[in-house]
């Protein structure tokens, strides 16, 4: 990761453009204050200085910083290569070349890029996030299971460019790559736990956060196996007086999967969205639907693309959680 982050920031200097923008707009009108100058005075200014048209919003200037955000995050706008996944030492994964088809659907692993889910996951969280804040629906952000961070980075974005810092973002990660199978009988192929490229650490992710100007106290990072961050993260909610208005889940195994909804689910009020990104993996399916029938979940399963889906909670409901004590009894420390 450390080697690939000069490459990986030339990526959102376009990002940053676009924010100075923004800041520039509105540092002439914090100007124009002081001078006692008409603010609608010093926006037209601005509009004539930069050739913008009469309707030119502040939504205008937020959607294009977004899709700037986008491009530059997933690695299309400099069309960046891929790699083959594999287990073993991440520098030694085949590169391949950059395939806009598939890095647009999230179906590839760039080798230079913050994030693999592709722009129509992007978009998904752009557009749960925008109608959660427009419907005033309570809670934070949660993605669990982050690889280097961009989705989370996104959805940081979002929130700023909509409503600045009315709600947090969460990483629930190892920061160290994806667990062996703790359970008897396993579900699990332990092929997750020897794939070094989704090893990334804790303070690169931060990195990548505060280089975009997006590193703050509403962003927090919630180090450890989901069997013990998310559980730590529900306690920490539930002193916070805290919901979940999206829930991101990426955690691609079974275990991981139960683990997530069983300390997480609850917490996400009526209106509030789940997104699993890993549906077409039978492992994570497999844990979905049990959950769901399970816990009576009949809320409407949506696509996103080809991989990934949500749904968004009709109403609250209690989790039995006897099945997940039974689980989590049988199972070894990791």
């Amino acid at each position: 990761m450390k080697s690939d982050t000069a490459v990986i920031m030339r990526i959102v200097y376009v990002v940053l453009l676009v924010t100075l923008f923004a800041c520039y707009a509105n540092s002439d009108i914090k100007a124009a204050t002081k001078r006692q100058v008409p603010v609608t005075d010093t926006r037209r200014s601005l509009r004539k200085r930069c050739n913008m048209p009469e309707e030119y919003s502040r939504n205008d200037l937020a959607a294009k910083y977004l899709q700037a955000m986008k491009v530059s995050l997933t690695g299309t706008l400099l069309k960046t290569p891929k790699v083959l996944p594999n287990v073993g030492n991440a520098s030694l994964l085949q590169e391949m070349a950059y395939d806009e088809a598939k890095r647009v659907a999230g179906e590839d692993w760039p080798k230079f890029g913050l994030t693999m889910v592709g722009e129509h996951r992007l978009d998904n969280i752009h557009d749960l996030l925008k109608r959660i804040i427009q419907d005033d629906v309570p809670g934070d952000f949660v993605e669990c299971g982050v690889w280097r961070g961009g989705a989370s980075m996104y959805a940081k974005a979002v929130v700023e460019a909509y409503a600045p810092r009315s709600r947090r973002v969460h990483l629930v990660d190892s920061f160290e790559g994806l667990p062996k199978s703790t359970t008897p009988t396993p579900v699990d192929n332990d092929l997750w736990s020897r794939m070094d490229y989704l090893k990334v650490g804790k303070d690169d992710i931060a990195d990548g956060f505060k280089k975009l100007g997006l590193l703050d106290g509403g962003v927090l990072f919630h180090k450890g196996f989901f069997r013990y961050s998310a559980a730590r993260l529900r306690d920490e909610l539930h002193v916070d007086h805290k919901g979940i208005a999206l829930l991101r889940m990426d955690g691609d195994m079974y275990e991981s999967t139960m683990d997530i909804l069983y300390n997480l689910y609850d917490l996400v009020p009526a209106s509030g969205c789940v997104i699993v990104d890993d549906w077409t993996i039978p492992e994570c399916r497999r844990a979905i639907e049990e959950f769901r029938t399970r816990n009576k979940v009949h809320d409407e399963v949506v696509s996103i693309d080809d991989r990934a889906v949500f749904w968004c909670k009709s109403h609250a409901r209690e989790i039995d959680q006897s099945w997940y004590n039974q689980f989590n009894a049988s199972r070894k420390a990791e």
